[in-house]
Parts: C-alpha cells; structure tokens; sequence
C-alpha cells in the first residue's frame, strides 16, 4: 500500500518535509538507508552530496551482469547521529530539486531513490536488492528494472498483486520517496508472506515497458500545469490510454508519450471519438499517431473534448 503526504507546491519548508520523512524512518528503528543512482550524477567534489559516501557507511548494490558503473549505492543513515541527519536532510533537498519539471526537461534524471526503513542490515538489504532488480522477462530476457527510480517505483502499487509487493520489498517496512514534484509517498510491505519471485505477468511487463512514455507525457503537462488529476491518478489514466495505443500498433516513445498526452488533455477516450477513430483508419504500415492527428487544429481538439461521452468520478475510465 502507499500513503502520501500533502507537500504541495505551496509548501516551501523542506525542513518539515525532512522532519515528516525522519518521523516516518524512526517509526521502524534507529537506522535508514538512502538509494542514490551515481550513474546519473556521481557525489563528486562540488556536487551538494560530496563527502556523503566518506560521512556514512555505503555499499554498492551488487546488480547481476551488469556494469558496475551502473550499480545503485545504498548509504546507511544511524538516526541518532546529527551528522548522518545532516546528509538526510541534504538528501531531501537534492531530491525536491531534481523533482521539479523544469529540471527533468532538462534530461538531470533522478538519483535519490527513496528512503527506507526497517530491520535489517546493510549488507542484507543490499543482496536483496540486487535480487529483484534484474528479472527475467517471458522470452528468458534479463532486464534491469530501477526501482530505485521513484517513476518505476510509484507504479508498483497499482500494478503488483500484495504478494509481488511483499516480494520486491523484502526486508524493508516502509520506502519513501518523491512523488510526482512535491508529494512525499510511502510505500508499506503489506505484511504477507514473500515468496522466491516476483514472476510479473505478460501484462505487467508491457505496463512496465510503457511508463517512460507515461512520464513523457505527465512530465510535458506538469510544466505547463495541467495535470488533470493528481500524479498517481494522471499515471494510471495515462497507462490505459497507452495499452489501447500499443494495441493498435504505435510503438515509437515520442508516439506513444503524444497519444498519452492527449488522453490526459482531452479526453481519457478521446481515440474512441468518430475524427479520430477516422484518422486512424487511415493508418498505413509505418504510420505515426502523430503524422495521422496532424491535420486536426485546436478547434478540432476542444470539440473532440466536448462531444466525448462523460465519465464517471470513480474511474479514470479504460
């Protein structure tokens, strides 16, 4: 389960969304762990987390076959520490800058991958992470997936079963992270029995492989500000819109993030609209969405909203 806390673009004081995350951590014990991808950014000198890998106990999380530059670090907080409280207050302000859409525009990515809690072990939480960060896909294929990328992680929720959580989570009790921009989500184990494998389903693999283009597409409406629901509701809206694109054969990211987009912008059905379904018809192998829509104007786009069927508040509709 998650629960997420309300830090809103109104809220300005990370101090109190350090004090809410450190109040979450201490609730499972007197130590934390950050996951920071130096892939992205190494704490190099003149970086705002230098001195943090010479400050605090770290491992690298040892990832299956793949390159070492590429590992995640897992760095150990001691909660009763001032120093280590420094870093993680360091850590969240890291993790508010990079959050913000002006700045993943800008292709920074993000490296703080969350918090978490609970008891254990570095050495342990590390070896388990490293076991369910590379899975085999149907075909037999190894595929690194970044949960320690807060955009793979938020999805998790809505698309594994209790068990797969409990699976993938481990040892950990709570991992909390950055949702969207300014949201502090956490992810709880739901308190099952874990099994020895995730084992993710044909479906959850393909809604997998689409959250790039669903991020595209929130990232592009962020910066404008017109997500029409919040983060977490926008993402699963953008995800039904994109199974009926893939079905329909679109498989470019920039396609798909265009189609998603508009099914954010528009209408959650908009495809199902009479103009659209006609512009589709059109399609040719080899086709784009985005050559196919490329004749319809704004005047199009807004009747095509206004003559869409209502939905339901409940649903963000399939």
């Amino acid at each position: 389960m998650t629960v997420t806390f309300d830090v809103s673009p109104a809220f300005t004081h990370r101090e109190t969304l350090a004090g809410q995350l450190l109040a979450r951590l201490r609730q499972a014990g007197p130590r934390a762990w950050l996951l920071l991808d130096p892939a992205l950014r190494p704490p190099a000198d003149g970086d705002a987390l230098a001195g943090l890998l010479h400050a605090c106990p770290w491992l690298a999380v040892p990832l299956p076959q793949v390159d070492p530059a590429l590992h995640p670090l897992l760095v150990e907080f001691d909660l009763g520490q001032p120093e280590h409280l420094d870093w993680l207050q360091r850590s969240v302000e890291e993790a508010v800058t990079e959050a913000k859409p002006a700045q993943l525009a800008q292709g920074g990515g993000r490296r703080i991958g969350g918090w978490l809690s609970g008891h254990t072990t570095l050495e342990i939480l590390a070896r388990h992470l490293a076991g369910v960060c590379v899975q085999s896909r149907p075909d037999g294929r190894r595929t690194l997936l970044r949960w320690y990328d807060p955009a793979v992680l938020g999805a998790v929720p809505t698309l594994f079963e209790a068990h797969q959580q409990s699976v993938l989570l481990g040892p950990v009790q709570h991992w909390l992270y950055l949702e969207g921009a300014m949201q502090l989500a956490q992810f709880t184990h739901p308190g099952r029995a874990t099994g020895q494998a995730l084992r993710l389903s044909p479906a959850q693999w393909r809604d997998l492989d689409l959250l790039g283009a669903a991020h595209l597409a929130l990232l592009a409406l962020q910066q404008r500000d017109a997500l029409p629901a919040p983060y977490a509701t926008a993402r699963t809206m953008a995800l039904i819109a994109l199974r009926r694109a893939q079905a329909l054969g679109f498989a470019d990211l920039q396609d798909l993030s265009l189609f998603a987009t508009h099914a954010l912008s528009v209408h959650p059905q908009f495809d199902h609209h009479p103009t659209v379904q006609a512009c589709l018809a059109r399609r040719q192998p080899g086709d784009y969405y985005g050559g196919l829509i490329a004749d319809l104007n704004e005047s199009d786009w807004q009747r095509i909203a206004a003559q869409s069927a209502p939905l339901t508040p409940l649903t963000p509709s399939s």
